[in-house]
């Protein structure tokens, strides 16, 4: 089991233990946990039944987060169902790049003919990738890409799942209800952000290392600024 699986079933069970106790009605905490042991059968859910839910929202998030296309993924994180792939517009960014624009356009001319279609950008930038895709920085995001990407669909399920039960459980106390709300809602929203965050970085860094730059962090000078280098080829 590598590390990325391993990281996976332990946010899924952790998320799992969460919907669990608020199926039961109890805050979190290990506490609350031990104590839905000790009271089984004494709560007005059965807790076979809640676990049976948790258990299940678990192995199907497990199961989204390595069956999923990874075009629904990018539909969720980038929120846009016609080229969802964060290189569709790599080459009109108006993020800050490592790289400069004239040089990108320069090597990939067709997407400048083709008007910026997304679809040429994704494809532009698709079809570099085999080539690059053994360079360490390329290996390092995408792994990370990989496993936030994978977070984030099993937190959107928790979360929807958590919904849909507070809902056919209504009324429930607010102290449970709110710090429910703010376990799910914060990985959800720091998830989506980390996930576009690292798939942009994985589009820049290519794109770099394609036109010869050093993407690496580069060491700092005494003035408190960075170095940056072109590596020609």
């Amino acid at each position: 089991m590598n590390l990325r699986i391993l990281l996976l079933v332990i946010f899924s069970l952790i998320n799992g233990v969460v919907l669990y106790l608020f199926l039961l009605q109890l805050p979190f905490g290990q506490e609350a946990f031990l104590l839905s042991l000790a009271y089984w059968d004494k709560f007005a859910i059965p807790s076979a039944a809640a676990v049976t839910v948790a258990a299940a929202t678990t192995l199907i998030g497990l199961a989204a987060a390595w069956r999923l296309h990874d075009d629904w993924k990018h539909r969720l994180i980038y929120l846009r169902w016609r080229h969802p792939h964060p290189a569709s517009n790599a080459f009109l960014a108006v993020r800050r790049q490592p790289f400069d624009q004239q040089a990108l356009l320069s090597r990939f001319p067709q997407v400048k003919d083709s008007g910026f279609d997304p679809q040429v950008q994704t494809s532009a930038w698709l079809s570099v990738y085999p080539q690059y895709s053994q360079q360490q920085v390329i290996v390092d995001t995408m792994k990370h890409w990989s496993l936030i990407r994978d977070l984030y669909v099993i937190a959107i399920l928790f979360l929807v799942v958590f919904f849909v039960a507070w809902l056919s459980m209504y009324p429930v106390p607010f102290g449970i209800v709110s710090s429910h709300i703010f376990i799910f809602g914060a990985q959800v929203i720091f998830l989506f952000l980390m996930a576009r965050r690292v798939g942009f970085r994985l589009v820049d860094n290519l794109l770099g290392v394609c036109l010869g730059v050093d993407t690496e962090p580069e060491p700092v000078r005494s003035s408190g600024k960075r170095t940056h280098k072109n590596n020609k080829k």
